[in-house]
């Protein structure tokens, strides 16, 4: 959280002419579960996947914006991918704790944000965050969002375009 996804995302959906499907904007919606238990984060990603359907089987790129923060959530975007014959590039969004923390905190005060988080709760976020080494490591970056990031994103998304 805090980290630059939504930001990456944005950028990445339109450099594709993509369309960007937001855990957020989701989360937003509930469901018969409370949202941020692990239940309702699981429903969560399930219907991130539901949009993202009709997204691919129409030919156009859909991007992911969440946290996949467990590998049992990214697990589903592997097999997903795989059945509809579409590569899945995995883009990690990083920043330094401090920069983030301050970043949760002016989205909180500015409360424009469809997030619901806040510094407080970083900590736990980051402390069970486990690191993608299940997804190919050919189709992973990581993306520094507190320096210059567009060139590698570019670079990325054109391995991207050509495998499409």
């Amino acid at each position: 959280m805090g980290t630059g996804k939504s930001v990456v995302a944005r950028a990445a959906a339109d450099l594709l002419a993509g369309v960007v499907i937001s855990s957020d904007v989701v989360r937003k919606r509930g469901g018969a579960a409370p949202v941020y238990s692990e239940r309702g984060k699981d429903r969560v990603y399930q219907e991130l996947l539901e949009r993202a359907k009709p997204v691919v089987e129409s030919g156009r790129v859909a991007v992911l914006d969440a946290t996949f923060d467990r590998a049992r959530r990214r697990e589903p975007l592997l097999r997903f991918a795989a059945a509809h014959r579409v590569p899945a590039l995995l883009l990690e969004t990083r920043c330094p704790a401090k920069i983030t923390l301050g970043r949760l905190a002016r989205r909180k005060a500015a409360g424009r944000d469809p997030s619901e988080a806040g510094p407080g709760l970083y900590g736990r976020s980051a402390a069970h965050f486990e690191a993608p080494r299940e997804w190919p490591a050919a189709w992973r970056r990581c993306l520094w969002t507190n320096r210059p990031w567009r060139r590698e994103l570019r670079r990325a998304l054109a391995r991207l375009r050509a495998d499409r």
